[in-house]
């Protein structure tokens, strides 16, 4: 898990917004992505959770010295949580939508892969 700088740098810009949901970060999402209020809102807030999932692996890895078995068997129960959300119709939040809004703030486009394989590292 040494390599978790890339889904904090990945997920940041949004994360971030979660804990603040001023009318700036929902404009900003809105207009990079082309959403409506409740669409932004949602988008952030399913970034938050999966954020949040990814963050809670690693630092439980850290502080309880997980073996690389049971690191990477939490991995991937979060990015299961991570595709169930990507993969659900109800939301927006899809990694291409995710990449155009990484895309806005020059940050570099990540794959469904991505997180799974940083968080085993």
């Amino acid at each position: 898990m040494k390599n978790f700088s890339f889904i904090s740098l990945s997920l940041l810009l949004l994360a971030s917004y979660g804990y603040s949901l001023s009318e700036e970060i929902i404009d900003d999402v809105s207009s990079s992505l082309n959403l409506n209020y409740t669409a932004s809102v949602q988008f952030i807030n399913n970034a938050e959770k999966i954020n949040n999932s990814f963050e809670d692996v690693y630092i439980s890895s850290v502080t309880e010295n997980f073996s690389f078995s049971k690191c990477k068997n939490e991995c991937s129960k979060v990015n299961k949580k991570f595709i169930s959300i990507e993969k659900d119709d109800k939301n927006v939040f899809t990694i291409e939508n995710f990449n155009k809004f990484l895309k806005s703030h020059d940050v570099p486009s990540i794959t469904m892969d991505s997180f799974l394989d940083k968080c085993i590292r």
